[in-house]
């Protein structure tokens, strides 16, 4: 009886080693799952390490053929002096915009801010950084959270007011840490649909991180299926130059007409489409000449940026100053004070928004400011 004993002893402890290795193996394995998708925010900015497959909500909405699709691109860490170091044959596309188009290479970024997140997130919101109305973004990483929980209140986007209105939205980036902003108006974060019929919480249809190359062909499939109205397309060639061998150095500007290719290839799509299709181009912020980074907020080359609009309901040749005497060039300040109405990058907020017809987004710095005219 002894000897039964010690046997079923040692049977019940391999069962219970074998059970602690496989409930470890499980533990691990959540883990390294769980830690997949959060990428490496330490490198230098660039192409995405982990691209995100294309998350797109299917379309059942009827388009009507004479409206509008705009397209918001933002070339990151674009000094607008790269305008005047390359060639008209050289870069045919950027040429043409800068031509014609309505234009000024002297708009600027925030008032508090010449990083790449919290700028983003005033083009997408039309806020400034800080303030009562402000979106909250200090940082320039992904911390995993929401837009909302940088501001301690849902923050609505460009994405809410055409979503939410009964238009089909995109959103591409290059960088891995733009999942912060799709996250933001996700279907779990967005806000509900509170006018008209209910199109559901998640404000962006269709989204994706990859490759230029990859994200500036699908946003041209999304202008050439003619069911997407609003387009925010980020391209980050000339920011990862420019912080590996300088702004303005001849590895950017050779990034600066890659780029140009890139836009060549939406503008065809533009002039294929039947229904308009209006740009708007700007940046994140610039960058000084022989410098790898652009966190200085006192330098001017790093608050001056390009605001380009082309197509469809825009001026041609005209610059954007002009067009808009209620708007004060800031010649070579700086324009550190918000109150100061200087055309800047969260601009492209409630421009998007008048283009496509729909209401601004209310309570904002931006739309403090005198709407841009821009015809």
């Amino acid at each position: 009886m002894a000897s039964k004993t010690t046997s079923g002893s040692k049977i019940t402890w391999n069962m219970a080693v074998i059970v602690g290795i496989v409930a470890a193996l499980t533990v691990i394995t959540a883990i390294l799952y769980a830690n997949r998708g959060v990428p490496d925010q330490s490198a230098t900015p660039g192409a995405p390490r982990n691209e995100t497959p294309t998350i797109s909500t299917p379309s059942n909405t009827e388009v009507n053929p004479d409206s509008r699709i705009v397209v918001a691109i933002s070339i990151d860490g674009l000094n607008p002096d790269a305008f005047d170091m390359v060639s008209a044959e050289s870069a045919p596309n950027i040429t043409k915009v800068l031509t014609q188009g309505a234009t000024t290479l002297n708009a600027r970024t925030s008032s508090q801010s010449t990083e790449t997140l919290p700028n983003h997130a005033g083009m997408l919101t039309g806020r400034e950084v800080t303030g009562q109305q402000g979106h909250g973004v200090k940082r320039n990483r992904d911390n995993g959270k929401t837009i909302a929980n940088d501001a301690k209140q849902y923050v609505p986007s460009i994405f809410d007011v055409a979503h939410d209105h009964g238009l089909r939205t995109a959103f591409f980036a290059e960088k891995d840490k733009f999942a912060f902003f799709a996250r933001s108006w996700d279907k779990k974060n967005g806000a509900a649909d509170s006018i008209g019929e209910d199109n559901g919480r998640s404000k962006i249809d269709t989204s994706r991180i990859a490759s230029a190359k990859t994200i500036t062909d699908e946003a041209k499939e999304a202008i050439n299926a003619q069911e997407t109205d609003l387009i925010f397309l980020h391209l980050s060639g000339t920011d990862k130059a420019g912080h590996k061998y300088g702004w303005l150095s001849h590895e950017y500007l050779n990034a600066f007409l890659e780029i140009d290719g890139l836009l060549g290839t939406l503008l065809d799509a533009a002039e294929e489409s039947e229904r308009p299709v209006s740009f708007l181009i700007t940046s994140d912020h610039g960058g000084a000449p022989d410098k790898e980074n652009h966190k200085k907020t006192e330098l001017l080359a790093n608050n001056r940026i390009p605001f380009i609009a082309y197509g469809g309901g825009v001026a041609q040749g005209a610059d954007l100053y002009l067009l808009n005497p209620k708007r004060e060039n800031p010649q070579t300040e700086v324009a550190h004070d918000p109150a100061v109405p200087v055309i800047r990058n969260m601009d492209v907020a409630n421009t998007a928004l008048t283009l496509l017809g729909l209401p601004s987004l209310s309570k904002t710095a931006s739309a403090e400011w005198p709407a841009l005219v821009l015809d």
